[in-house]
């Protein structure tokens, strides 16, 4: 669908480049008076709409999550572009309760798109990249993170929503995601972070793990006095070589090494 007319404040519009791309496209331009923003009014107060939209959205995820970054105002963009993917698909009374983009597209919608509609700013919890690929990832490792619904996406499926990452403020297109509308996953107006949730797992990893105790009572009728080459310890079950970095993988072959060589010598021993 091709514009045939615009109507436009004094601004960037009167520059030549934007004149002479309307001429090329056979489209023909007309201006509103300086500082007469009111002969523009359909334009003026639809951008006033999706203007007070946005603030409210930013303030109604700023009450419920003050923290992480989630009241920034630097997403001021994001909120309007969410405030503007409504507006297009709400009905309108002054459009005989049609959509705007119905308008446009002149074609009737079945309006789906407002069941998977999302609160603005929530929590969103997408599923970790290995997962998505197919790939497995240690059994007590968290299998998503938590980020912050922005908007859908405008260069994907309309399935695809933005988040941002509460790390890095990046903002990227998921697929897989559990949407946390009202909040519950925010306690006290503040998240745990992600320190506090490691040290509170390696404490409990330290006190609620069984022990395998250094020393072993002898069985009944064995000889308590063997020498200590001889004494069978019962070693603390090693990691799996996801959760150890590269020198504690090596560490740990160099233990299995000694074992392998010490077990040797006691069969040799014995034979």
């Amino acid at each position: 669908m091709l514009a045939k007319h615009y109507h436009n404040d004094n601004g960037i519009f009167i520059y030549e480049a934007f004149r002479n791309d309307c001429a090329d496209k056979k489209q023909t331009l007309s201006f509103s008076g300086v500082g007469a923003e009111h002969q523009n009014a359909r334009a003026e107060r639809t951008i006033q709409t999706i203007s007070y939209w946005a603030l409210t959205m930013m303030v109604h995820s700023a009450i419920h999550w003050p923290s992480d970054g989630a009241d920034n105002v630097r997403i001021w963009a994001f909120a309007v572009s969410h405030a503007a993917w409504l507006y297009n698909r709400l009905l309108n009374k002054n459009l005989d309760w049609r959509s705007p983009l119905e308008i446009f597209t002149q074609q009737l919608s079945d309006h789906k798109d407002l069941l998977r509609a999302r609160v603005w700013g929530c929590p969103a919890f997408c599923l970790e990249a290995k997962l998505q690929d197919g790939h497995k990832i240690p059994k007590f490792n968290r299998g998503a993170r938590m980020g912050q619904f922005l908007s859908f996406s405008e260069e994907h499926s309309t399935l695809v929503a933005r988040v941002r990452n509460l790390g890095t403020n990046f903002v990227s297109p998921q697929f897989y995601v559990v949407f946390d509308e009202k909040f519950t996953t925010i306690h006290n107006n503040a998240r745990l972070n992600d320190t506090t949730m490691e040290s509170i797992f390696n404490n409990l990893f330290e006190t609620c793990r069984d022990y395998f105790g250094e020393e072993t009572i002898a069985p009944e009728g064995a000889d308590v006095n063997l020498p200590d080459s001889e004494i069978i310890i019962d070693e603390t079950p090693e990691l799996g070589d996801e959760w150890l970095s590269k020198p504690e993988v090596q560490e740990k072959k160099t233990r299995a090494d000694n074992r392998q060589a010490k077990q040797h010598e006691i069969r040799q021993s014995q034979a």
